[in-house]
């Protein structure tokens, strides 16, 4: 990736022409922004956020109803609490688990990795 980004920089300046500050300005802004798209591409950055927002979002909903002693949580009086804070840790370490599965599928190359669900395109 370096190689064709520096590639196409080094083609860019050897134009035969006299090397300018704009033409050299401008062949150094169209490298870093190759660059940035190379790092963004090849780390999957968006996913990477997308999952974690979603893994923190599901984590805060499983504290909001143990808390509130709501949904799978409601069937807990006082006398249950450690049983409720066993389901709620249980619940919060699969929602963990789960995030930890997705970027291993993240982090395997295009070819191997397993068809996972996508965020949505903006």
């Amino acid at each position: 990736m370096i190689g064709s980004a520096s590639t196409t920089t080094i083609a860019a300046l050897d134009t035969g022409k006299e090397l300018t500050w704009q033409s050299v300005t401008l062949t150094g802004i169209s490298f870093a922004i190759t660059v940035a798209a190379m790092f963004a591409g090849y780390y999957k950055l968006r996913e990477r956020s997308y999952f974690l927002q979603q893994a923190a979002d599901a984590i805060e909903q499983e504290a909001n109803a143990v808390l509130l002693g709501i949904g799978p949580y409601s069937e807990f009086d006082d006398v249950g609490e450690v049983e409720a804070l066993k389901l709620f840790t249980q619940r919060v370490e699969d929602h963990r688990n789960e995030q930890r599965r997705r970027q291993q599928q993240l982090d395997q190359p295009a070819d191997q990795a397993a068809p996972s669900s996508q965020p949505p395109v903006a």
